[in-house]
């Protein structure tokens, strides 16, 4: 009997639940050391990143001002201390050590840039990483939790809160503005979207371009008080001035507002061929009725405007318009009308 105890107690041992429960037990240690061992590379690759580049600073400026403590007919350079300037890392600012070199003749009296520190400067990649974070959802306030670790022996700063938006407002800035100056002379549009936005107090109007294979691209943006026809004629009149070409008839979908249409008729005159949107128009006309009724009239205009012949639309959404009168809905019915 102690026999088959002990042979079966050592089954038990070797049970799928036994297993179980050991399996975390040994799996820890060998997360934990894989970790570790991450960090650790990490960080040498990191120190060795900063030391090369060291060094190569260090040869830019023996090519410039000849290797320091020896004498040199005709130096026209010499090496003039160091200094420390910021230069992009892994999403954020490293303290980098460079030495400085400035030129002999007291009328230049210039210091030399390095090239590698000047290519540094202009290549900051902290600013696409930036942009790049947030535009996957990371918060400014969580940027510098989203970075890789650096080691602690290297001098890092600028993934603040406050420095990562002042940061992704200087690049948006930028962007925006060459997104707003480029040409448009090689753009071929079928068809544009203009509509407005209210954006904290403004009036904020965009363009949509179509062109002729059917692809859709932004035009411009402009920014008002109001929706007016001043507003929407400084947009239009930006566009044709960054060389959109306007010799042929073209399709504007716009809503039902008064100044788009009065500003394309300044613009394009008879060449603007206006469309009112459909989206909007069912917007409208949802907006008149109570909740009860609203997808029962949304569906009813998907199905006029999904008709295969203008006759056939036009008389399914009169249909729908006395339908919506005789139930005493009559500013839907006149807006629909």
């Amino acid at each position: 009997m102690k026999k088959r105890a002990a042979i079966k107690g050592r089954k038990q041992e070797g049970t799928p639940v036994a297993m179980s429960v050991a399996m975390p037990q040994l799996m820890l240690p060998l997360l934990l050391a894989m970790d570790a061992t991450k960090k650790a590379l990490l960080a040498f690759a990191q120190q060795m990143g900063m030391v090369a580049l060291s060094e190569l600073l260090a040869k830019e400026a023996a090519m410039i001002a000849g290797p320091k403590g020896q004498h040199i007919e005709g130096r026209t350079h010499h090496n003039w201390g160091t200094a420390t300037t910021p230069v992009g890392f892994s999403g954020r600012h490293v303290s980098l050590t460079y030495p400085r070199v400035r030129a002999r003749d007291k009328g230049q009296g210039a210091e030399v840039t390095l090239p590698s520190i000047e290519a540094l400067r202009d290549g900051d990649p902290m600013t696409d990483r930036v942009a790049e974070q947030i535009a996957l959802g990371v918060s400014t306030r969580g940027y510098a939790k989203s970075l890789e670790p650096v080691d602690p022996s290297i001098e890092t700063r600028g993934a603040s809160k406050s420095n990562t938006s002042r940061v992704l407002i200087d690049a948006t800035t930028e962007k925006l503005a060459q997104f707003v100056a480029r040409k448009l002379d090689d753009v071929d549009l079928l068809a544009m979207f203009i509509d407005g936005i209210e954006f904290a107090g403004h009036s904020v109007l965009i363009a949509l371009g179509v062109t002729i294979d059917g692809t859709k691209t932004p035009l411009g943006i402009w920014a008002g008080s109001t929706e007016n026809t001043t507003v929407v004629t400084e947009l239009l009149s930006n566009l044709v001035g960054r060389g959109l070409r306007v010799e042929q008839s073209m399709l504007f979908v716009i809503d039902g507002g008064k100044a788009i249409r009065k500003a394309l008729r300044d613009v394009f005159g008879n060449r603007a061929v206006v469309q009112r949107c459909q989206v909007h128009k069912a917007r409208n006309v949802r907006d008149h009725l109570p909740e009860a009724r609203r997808a029962y009239v949304s569906r009813q205009i998907r199905d006029a405007y999904d008709s295969a012949t203008a006759a056939t639309a036009k008389r399914k959404l009169q249909q729908l318009a006395s339908w919506l009168d005789s139930n005493g809905h009559t500013d839907a019915a006149a807006s629909l009308r």
